[in-house]
Protein backbone atom coordinates (compact mmCIF):
# COMPACT_ATOMS: atom_id res chain seq x y z
CA UNK A 1 0.00 0.00 0.00
CA UNK A 2 2.62 2.76 1.06
CA UNK A 3 4.32 1.77 -2.62
CA UNK A 4 1.47 2.22 -4.56
CA UNK A 5 1.04 5.69 -2.36
CA UNK A 6 4.26 6.82 -3.01
CA UNK A 7 4.07 5.98 -7.09
CA UNK A 8 0.07 7.92 -7.11
CA UNK A 9 1.63 10.93 -5.37
CA UNK A 10 4.90 10.70 -7.69
CA UNK A 11 3.13 10.67 -11.32
CA UNK A 12 0.84 13.69 -9.85
CA UNK A 13 3.98 15.59 -9.29
CA UNK A 14 5.29 14.40 -12.29
CA UNK A 15 2.11 15.69 -14.34
CA UNK A 16 1.70 19.02 -12.31
CA UNK A 17 5.46 19.67 -13.41
CA UNK A 18 5.00 19.04 -16.81
CA UNK A 19 1.99 21.51 -16.47
CA UNK A 20 4.10 24.01 -15.39
CA UNK A 21 6.40 24.30 -17.79
CA UNK A 22 4.16 23.56 -20.46
CA UNK A 23 2.33 26.66 -19.54
CA UNK A 24 5.72 28.50 -19.56
CA UNK A 25 6.78 27.58 -22.95
CA UNK A 26 2.96 28.74 -24.50
CA UNK A 27 3.17 32.20 -22.60
CA UNK A 28 6.94 32.76 -24.10
CA UNK A 29 5.94 31.50 -27.35
CA UNK A 30 3.12 34.27 -27.26
CA UNK A 31 4.69 36.95 -26.07
CA UNK A 32 7.50 36.12 -28.62
CA UNK A 33 4.81 36.11 -31.27
CA UNK A 34 3.30 39.77 -29.95
CA UNK A 35 7.25 41.32 -29.51
CA UNK A 36 7.85 40.30 -33.35
CA UNK A 37 4.28 41.75 -34.49
CA UNK A 38 5.20 45.16 -32.55
CA UNK A 39 8.28 45.02 -33.84
CA UNK A 40 7.26 44.19 -37.17
CA UNK A 41 4.50 47.26 -37.17
CA UNK A 42 7.18 49.59 -36.12
CA UNK A 43 9.77 48.73 -38.47
CA UNK A 44 10.02 51.25 -41.00
CA UNK A 45 8.65 51.15 -44.12
CA UNK A 46 9.07 53.59 -47.22
CA UNK A 47 6.08 54.95 -49.22
CA UNK A 48 7.69 56.79 -52.79
CA UNK A 49 5.82 58.05 -55.97
CA UNK A 50 8.66 57.08 -58.92
CA UNK A 51 8.21 58.19 -63.10
CA UNK A 52 7.30 54.57 -64.97
CA UNK A 53 9.47 56.02 -67.38
CA UNK A 54 12.20 55.97 -65.61
CA UNK A 55 11.53 54.80 -62.09
CA UNK A 56 13.49 58.33 -61.02
CA UNK A 57 12.23 58.98 -57.51
CA UNK A 58 9.61 61.79 -57.39
CA UNK A 59 8.32 61.90 -53.69
CA UNK A 60 9.33 59.70 -50.64
CA UNK A 61 8.75 59.05 -47.15
CA UNK A 62 9.87 57.06 -44.11
CA UNK A 63 7.55 55.65 -41.51
CA UNK A 64 5.83 52.47 -39.96
CA UNK A 65 2.59 51.01 -39.89
CA UNK A 66 1.87 52.35 -36.69
CA UNK A 67 1.84 55.70 -37.83
CA UNK A 68 0.02 55.02 -40.71
CA UNK A 69 -2.57 53.72 -38.98
CA UNK A 70 -2.36 56.44 -36.49
CA UNK A 71 -2.21 58.85 -39.18
CA UNK A 72 -5.96 57.51 -40.87
CA UNK A 73 -7.34 57.16 -37.52
CA UNK A 74 -6.97 61.00 -36.73
CA UNK A 75 -7.87 62.22 -40.36
CA UNK A 76 -11.36 59.91 -40.10
CA UNK A 77 -12.14 61.47 -36.57
CA UNK A 78 -11.53 64.98 -38.05
CA UNK A 79 -13.63 63.79 -41.38
CA UNK A 80 -16.49 62.84 -39.14
CA UNK A 81 -16.20 65.80 -36.94
CA UNK A 82 -16.44 68.25 -39.89
CA UNK A 83 -19.37 66.21 -40.99
CA UNK A 84 -21.27 66.22 -38.16
CA UNK A 85 -20.60 69.54 -37.77
CA UNK A 86 -22.04 70.11 -41.49
CA UNK A 87 -25.01 68.27 -40.78
CA UNK A 88 -26.02 69.80 -37.75
CA UNK A 89 -26.27 73.56 -39.39
CA UNK A 90 -27.51 72.55 -42.19
CA UNK A 91 -31.63 72.27 -41.82
CA UNK A 92 -31.62 68.58 -41.39
CA UNK A 93 -29.86 69.38 -38.19
CA UNK A 94 -33.36 70.34 -36.60
CA UNK A 95 -34.20 66.56 -37.40
CA UNK A 96 -30.85 65.19 -35.77
CA UNK A 97 -31.59 67.23 -32.41
CA UNK A 98 -32.56 65.46 -29.44
CA UNK A 99 -35.96 65.45 -27.96
CA UNK A 100 -35.12 67.48 -24.62
CA UNK A 101 -34.46 70.07 -27.13
CA UNK A 102 -37.65 70.15 -28.87
CA UNK A 103 -39.34 70.23 -25.63
CA UNK A 104 -37.24 73.19 -24.31
CA UNK A 105 -38.67 74.77 -28.04
CA UNK A 106 -41.82 74.06 -27.03
CA UNK A 107 -41.71 75.75 -23.59
CA UNK A 108 -40.12 79.05 -25.22
CA UNK A 109 -43.16 79.18 -27.65
CA UNK A 110 -45.22 78.67 -24.57
CA UNK A 111 -44.05 81.48 -22.40
CA UNK A 112 -44.00 83.45 -25.53
CA UNK A 113 -47.79 82.88 -26.12
CA UNK A 114 -48.50 83.51 -22.17
CA UNK A 115 -46.54 86.98 -22.41
CA UNK A 116 -48.21 88.15 -25.04
CA UNK A 117 -51.40 86.99 -23.87
CA UNK A 118 -50.52 88.96 -20.60
CA UNK A 119 -49.58 92.45 -22.08
CA UNK A 120 -52.69 92.55 -24.13
CA UNK A 121 -54.72 91.65 -20.41
CA UNK A 122 -52.66 94.38 -18.99
CA UNK A 123 -53.38 97.02 -22.13
CA UNK A 124 -57.11 96.16 -21.72
CA UNK A 125 -56.77 96.87 -17.91
CA UNK A 126 -55.04 100.05 -18.32
CA UNK A 127 -57.22 101.61 -20.86
CA UNK A 128 -60.44 100.06 -18.64
CA UNK A 129 -58.98 101.97 -15.78
CA UNK A 130 -58.47 105.12 -17.70
CA UNK A 131 -61.63 105.05 -19.07
CA UNK A 132 -63.38 105.04 -15.56
CA UNK A 133 -60.80 107.84 -14.19
CA UNK A 134 -62.03 109.95 -17.09
CA UNK A 135 -65.43 109.07 -16.56
CA UNK A 136 -65.49 109.99 -12.88
CA UNK A 137 -63.05 112.99 -13.24
CA UNK A 138 -65.95 114.37 -15.95
CA UNK A 139 -63.73 114.18 -19.19
CA UNK A 140 -64.39 111.97 -21.92
CA UNK A 141 -63.11 108.28 -22.43
CA UNK A 142 -60.44 107.61 -24.59
CA UNK A 143 -63.06 105.19 -26.71
CA UNK A 144 -65.76 107.32 -27.02
CA UNK A 145 -67.84 107.09 -29.50
CA UNK A 146 -67.51 111.12 -29.82
CA UNK A 147 -63.69 109.88 -30.90
CA UNK A 148 -64.76 107.81 -34.04
CA UNK A 149 -63.56 108.89 -37.17
CA UNK A 150 -66.77 107.51 -38.85
CA UNK A 151 -69.28 109.47 -36.27
CA UNK A 152 -72.53 108.08 -37.26
CA UNK A 153 -75.33 111.14 -37.10
CA UNK A 154 -78.83 111.19 -36.77
CA UNK A 155 -81.24 113.56 -37.18
CA UNK A 156 -83.33 113.49 -33.30
CA UNK A 157 -86.38 115.18 -35.49
CA UNK A 158 -86.71 111.74 -37.24
CA UNK A 159 -86.82 109.59 -34.57
CA UNK A 160 -90.48 108.71 -33.62
CA UNK A 161 -89.85 108.43 -29.03
CA UNK A 162 -93.53 107.48 -28.77
CA UNK A 163 -93.54 104.72 -26.29
CA UNK A 164 -95.68 101.73 -26.84
CA UNK A 165 -97.63 100.21 -23.43
CA UNK A 166 -96.14 97.09 -24.04
CA UNK A 167 -92.29 98.67 -24.44
CA UNK A 168 -93.43 100.46 -20.95
CA UNK A 169 -94.37 97.30 -19.47
CA UNK A 170 -90.86 95.84 -20.08
CA UNK A 171 -88.50 98.66 -19.02
CA UNK A 172 -90.34 98.74 -16.24
CA UNK A 173 -90.02 95.52 -15.64
CA UNK A 174 -86.27 95.51 -16.18
CA UNK A 175 -85.64 98.45 -14.23
CA UNK A 176 -87.16 96.16 -11.53
CA UNK A 177 -84.78 93.07 -11.92
CA UNK A 178 -81.99 95.17 -11.85
CA UNK A 179 -83.01 97.45 -8.84
CA UNK A 180 -83.79 94.16 -6.88
CA UNK A 181 -80.42 92.77 -8.04
CA UNK A 182 -77.88 95.29 -7.05
CA UNK A 183 -80.06 95.98 -3.89
CA UNK A 184 -79.24 92.20 -3.04
CA UNK A 185 -75.54 91.89 -4.34
CA UNK A 186 -74.22 95.02 -2.25
CA UNK A 187 -76.23 94.22 1.25
CA UNK A 188 -75.38 90.61 1.14
CA UNK A 189 -71.54 90.46 -0.28
CA UNK A 190 -70.43 93.92 0.62
CA UNK A 191 -69.58 95.25 3.87
CA UNK A 192 -68.34 99.53 4.09
CA UNK A 193 -67.06 101.18 6.58
CA UNK A 194 -67.46 105.57 7.12
CA UNK A 195 -64.06 106.93 5.08
CA UNK A 196 -64.87 109.75 7.67
CA UNK A 197 -67.83 110.62 9.93
CA UNK A 198 -68.74 114.44 10.45
CA UNK A 199 -71.41 117.19 9.46
CA UNK A 200 -73.05 116.59 5.57
CA UNK A 201 -72.69 119.39 4.11
CA UNK A 202 -74.13 118.78 0.62
CA UNK A 203 -76.10 115.65 -0.03
CA UNK A 204 -75.95 113.03 -3.40
CA UNK A 205 -77.28 114.92 -6.58
CA UNK A 206 -76.80 112.28 -9.74
CA UNK A 207 -76.75 115.02 -11.69
CA UNK A 208 -75.17 118.08 -10.44
CA UNK A 209 -72.74 116.47 -7.12
CA UNK A 210 -72.04 112.89 -7.66
CA UNK A 211 -70.77 112.67 -4.55
CA UNK A 212 -71.37 113.37 -0.82
CA UNK A 213 -69.62 116.26 0.99
CA UNK A 214 -68.76 114.95 4.95
CA UNK A 215 -67.46 118.22 7.17
CA UNK A 216 -64.37 116.83 9.34
CA UNK A 217 -62.06 118.33 11.28
CA UNK A 218 -58.38 119.06 9.27
CA UNK A 219 -55.76 116.78 9.60
CA UNK A 220 -57.90 113.38 9.95
CA UNK A 221 -57.33 110.07 8.28
CA UNK A 222 -59.51 109.41 5.33
CA UNK A 223 -60.04 105.28 5.52
CA UNK A 224 -60.48 102.70 2.76
CA UNK A 225 -64.23 102.05 2.53
CA UNK A 226 -63.48 98.77 1.34
CA UNK A 227 -60.63 96.77 0.61
CA UNK A 228 -59.27 97.04 -3.36
CA UNK A 229 -56.87 98.50 -5.31
CA UNK A 230 -55.32 102.27 -6.02
CA UNK A 231 -55.88 102.47 -9.48
CA UNK A 232 -55.46 106.89 -9.31
CA UNK A 233 -53.37 108.96 -7.25
CA UNK A 234 -53.15 112.48 -8.62
CA UNK A 235 -53.78 116.39 -7.87
CA UNK A 236 -56.47 118.45 -9.97
CA UNK A 237 -56.80 121.83 -10.20
CA UNK A 238 -60.36 121.63 -9.06
CA UNK A 239 -60.24 118.58 -7.19
CA UNK A 240 -57.14 119.23 -5.20
CA UNK A 241 -55.49 115.42 -4.18
CA UNK A 242 -57.92 112.83 -5.53
CA UNK A 243 -57.82 108.77 -5.03
CA UNK A 244 -59.42 106.01 -6.69
CA UNK A 245 -60.17 102.74 -5.48
CA UNK A 246 -61.58 99.69 -7.61
CA UNK A 247 -63.21 97.28 -5.20
CA UNK A 248 -64.88 94.15 -6.09
CA UNK A 249 -68.42 93.58 -6.76
CA UNK A 250 -67.91 96.21 -9.68
CA UNK A 251 -67.87 99.16 -7.00
CA UNK A 252 -65.30 101.69 -7.40
CA UNK A 253 -64.41 104.70 -4.22
CA UNK A 254 -63.58 108.35 -4.83
CA UNK A 255 -61.99 110.51 -2.23
CA UNK A 256 -61.46 114.44 -3.19
CA UNK A 257 -59.95 117.86 -2.03
CA UNK A 258 -57.52 116.22 0.57
CA UNK A 259 -54.72 117.66 2.31
CA UNK A 260 -51.80 114.67 1.46
CA UNK A 261 -52.28 111.01 -0.38
CA UNK A 262 -51.01 108.81 1.82
CA UNK A 263 -51.07 105.75 -1.36
CA UNK A 264 -49.78 105.54 -4.89
CA UNK A 265 -51.27 103.90 -8.11
CA UNK A 266 -51.50 100.12 -7.82
CA UNK A 267 -51.01 99.92 -3.85
CA UNK A 268 -53.26 97.51 -2.40
CA UNK A 269 -55.46 98.14 0.50
CA UNK A 270 -57.54 96.85 3.47
CA UNK A 271 -60.66 97.89 4.96
CA UNK A 272 -59.49 100.59 6.95
CA UNK A 273 -56.29 101.32 5.96
CA UNK A 274 -55.65 105.42 6.37
CA UNK A 275 -55.34 106.31 2.21
CA UNK A 276 -55.10 110.25 2.53
CA UNK A 277 -55.55 113.40 4.84
CA UNK A 278 -58.51 114.82 5.26
CA UNK A 279 -57.98 119.07 3.46
CA UNK A 280 -59.29 121.69 1.42
CA UNK A 281 -57.22 121.32 -1.24
CA UNK A 282 -58.43 122.34 -4.97
CA UNK A 283 -60.36 125.24 -6.52
CA UNK A 284 -64.24 123.06 -5.71
CA UNK A 285 -63.23 123.61 -2.09
CA UNK A 286 -64.13 126.17 0.63
CA UNK A 287 -63.40 124.29 3.92
CA UNK A 288 -61.37 120.98 5.04
CA UNK A 289 -64.01 118.06 4.27
CA UNK A 290 -64.22 115.07 2.36
CA UNK A 291 -66.16 114.65 -0.58
CA UNK A 292 -66.73 110.93 -1.32
CA UNK A 293 -68.06 109.84 -4.10
CA UNK A 294 -69.14 105.44 -4.41
CA UNK A 295 -69.79 104.14 -8.38
CA UNK A 296 -71.79 101.21 -8.95
CA UNK A 297 -70.98 99.49 -12.10
CA UNK A 298 -69.81 102.69 -13.49
CA UNK A 299 -72.55 104.60 -12.28
CA UNK A 300 -72.46 107.41 -9.15
CA UNK A 301 -74.81 106.30 -6.17
CA UNK A 302 -75.77 107.60 -3.21
CA UNK A 303 -73.00 106.65 -0.62
CA UNK A 304 -75.45 107.23 2.39
CA UNK A 305 -77.74 103.97 1.08
CA UNK A 306 -74.81 101.49 1.75
CA UNK A 307 -72.51 103.75 4.48
CA UNK A 308 -73.35 106.05 7.69
CA UNK A 309 -71.18 108.84 7.11
CA UNK A 310 -73.34 111.36 9.65
CA UNK A 311 -71.84 111.91 12.74
CA UNK A 312 -74.52 111.35 15.24
CA UNK A 313 -74.77 113.57 18.56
Amino acid sequence: MLINELSVNGLTLLWQSYLHHSLKIVIFVQMKKLRNLFKNWRRPIKLSISNPANFDEIWSVSTSKVQLVSLFLLIFVLISVGVGFLILKSPFGDYLQSDKEALKRNQLVEQKLSIDRLTKKLDAQEKYIDNIKMIILGEKPKDSISTMKNEVRVDPNKIDGTVSPEERIIADKVKDDLRTTVKKKSVMNVHFIAPVKGKISQVFNAKNHQGTDVVTPENKSVLACLSGTVIYSGFSQKDGHILIVEHANDFISVYKHNQARLKKTGDRVRTGDPIAIVGNSGENSNGPHLHFELWLNQKPVNPEDYIQLELKQ
